[in-house]
């Protein structure tokens, strides 16, 4: 009989386990190459206090059920040790406030282990059970290949091997029976497991490298392109100042000689719209090039384009801004996005209380930008509404974030309205 099963019911399960892998390392995405190499490290760390939990739970299995022929309570109290600065380090890696290179701790495990061999007398006789302990040698070239250092990692192999060799060499000698050729092929699987875990340190480092290079080329493409599109908002801002913001001045001046000579109610309607264009315009100039923003800094900047844009919108708004400034290329980005956003509040939103807050974000060196209103709200259907109408502020406003290695996201606001929140790392200039 055929089998009715589900292949999607049979791949769930391991659809969510890389599910929770992948949500566990979500805020570790990196933004430039110095950020990478030091997730880089955070990730080896606490992939090595996985493995290393696995070594101890395996060392105590082995002393528990097959108690070593001698000095029993030396190497329960070694292994327990053991088991104490392995959690120790498990603990401050997980919670990254381990700093050190992840290859300085396996020479810690190499000691342990070594001391263990030594008290234990393991491989002092051929018994078939003494093996734990000594494959977890086997194991510490696996550690070190997650720092992606090769040479590193082919210095513990040899470590390896040569403590192993000398510690159960020694317990041998004390023995009857030596048994040296299942001592030495241990050594040899050790430096071969060793030799692989070197090439595939640096097939993987040469991977991490690249990685490093494209995040510094697309960091320098994104201080181009902001660079390109702010000489080219202040051309434009200049244009409209000296030319057309220049005639309607003109204009409003012959209206008003004309008004003056010969009173008409038409005249005095063309004057009042070319007042308004006049507003439009400098409104348009200030949006272009932001003056505020180059002389106040960024803080400046947002509390006078969110008290613009309520008087334009007819709400009120709060500006709070516990971090000054996220460096001059992420101010500039900043500072459009929340225009734009703004912007939308007043044309759609229907808001009475918009919130635009800036602090720092849960991760070093990085800032968290969030704009709330208490509006009508914005649904997924209607951001996709309007991409296919052409409007694209929003998508143009994410594409940009994400590509300077940053966040923006939407979500809806209690008990109504919009919050959009964008995080970025802080630049450097």
């Amino acid at each position: 009989m055929e089998s009715s099963a589900d292949p999607g019911m049979v791949n769930r399960p391991f659809q969510r386990l890389a599910k929770a892998v992948t949500n566990a390392y979500a805020d570790d995405v990196p933004a430039t190459a110095e950020a990478a190499e030091a997730v880089q490290r955070g990730l080896a760390l606490k992939a090595q206090s996985v493995l290393r939990m696995a070594v101890i739970v395996g060392v105590f299995a082995e002393l528990i059920v097959f108690p070593p022929w001698r000095n029993t309570a030396a190497s329960l109290a070694l292994a327990a040790l053991y088991g104490v600065w392995t959690l120790w380090i498990a603990v401050w890696a997980w919670t990254d406030r381990l700093t050190i290179r992840p290859v300085v701790l396996v020479f810690g495990d190499l000691v342990a282990l070594s001391s263990l061999l030594l008290v234990t007398g393991e491989l002092s006789e051929p018994i078939w059970y003494a093996t734990l302990i000594d494959d977890a040698f086997l194991f510490i070239s696996v550690m070190a290949a997650f720092q992606f250092e090769p040479k590193a990692t082919l210095t513990v192999a040899f470590t390896a091997a040569a403590l192993y060799i000398g510690c159960v060499g020694f317990g041998e000698s004390q023995g009857q029976n030596p048994y040296w050729r299942a001592t030495l092929m241990q050594g040899l699987y050790t430096l071969v497991l060793g030799l692989g875990c070197a090439l595939l340190s640096a097939v993987q480092g040469r991977r991490v490298r690249m990685i490093q290079g494209l995040l510094s080329h697309q960091a320098w493409l994104l201080d181009r392109v902001m660079t390109a599109e702010e000489r080219e908002r202040n051309e434009l801002a200049e244009a409209l100042h000296d030319g057309a913001l220049q005639t309607v001045y003109a204009s409003l001046l012959l209206i008003e000689r004309a008004a003056r000579a010969q009173p008409h109610p038409l005249l005095d309607e063309a004057d009042d719209l070319l007042c308004q264009v006049s507003a439009q315009l400098r409104n348009s100039v200030t949006a272009l090039h932001s003056e505020v923003l180059r002389t106040q800094g960024l803080d400046a900047a947002l509390q006078a384009a969110a008290d613009k844009s309520a008087s334009a919108g007819g709400f009120r708004v709060r500006v709070d801004c516990a971090t000054p400034t996220a460096g001059t290329t992420m101010d500039k980005l900043l500072y459009r996005s929340v225009t734009e956003l703004l912007s939308n509040v007043v044309k759609h939103a229907r808001a009475r209380h918009v919130d635009v807050t800036l602090r720092a974000a849960g991760k070093d060196g990085w800032v968290r930008l969030e704009v709330a209103d208490d509006g009508v709200g914005l649904s997924p259907e209607t951001v996709r509404e309007k991409q296919t109408a052409g409007h694209i502020g929003l998508s143009s406003q994410r594409h940009r974030i994400e590509g300077a290695g940053g966040s923006f996201s939407i979500r809806d606001n209690t008990p109504s309205g919009t919050v959009v929140t964008i995080e970025v790392p802080v630049s450097d200039d």
